[in-house]
């Protein structure tokens, strides 16, 4: 997928998280004990609104943030993808695919 597309469509997934509810999500598993452990504390999405509810960042930020790790995140994938030969890239062109990709 070409870097635009593939920006564009983080930053549709991110906003969606946020506004259907990520916020309540960490902070329920922080009231759960999200923070006793480290790796889930570290997670894409989680990092950024654990900085915001601890007043380090702006909502704002938070969202940018998130969007920002995805995108590093998404090409450190598709490098390591990249190597493996038994790797087939599918277009996303596709319709069948299309419709999966949307509803994402």
């Amino acid at each position: 997928m070409n870097r635009d597309d593939l920006s564009d469509r983080i930053d549709l997934r991110v906003n969606a998280m946020f506004d259907k509810g990520l916020v309540a999500e960490v902070q329920k598993l922080v009231a759960d004990g999200l923070l006793q452990g480290r790796t889930a504390q570290r997670a894409l999405g989680y990092a950024q609104v654990i900085s915001y509810l601890n007043g380090e960042i702006s909502l704002d930020a938070a969202i940018e943030e998130t969007k920002r790790a995805t995108r590093q995140y998404a090409r450190r994938q598709e490098t390591w993808f990249s190597r493996d030969p038994r790797i087939t890239w599918l277009s996303t062109r596709q319709p069948r695919l299309e419709s999966i990709l949307e509803s994402l």
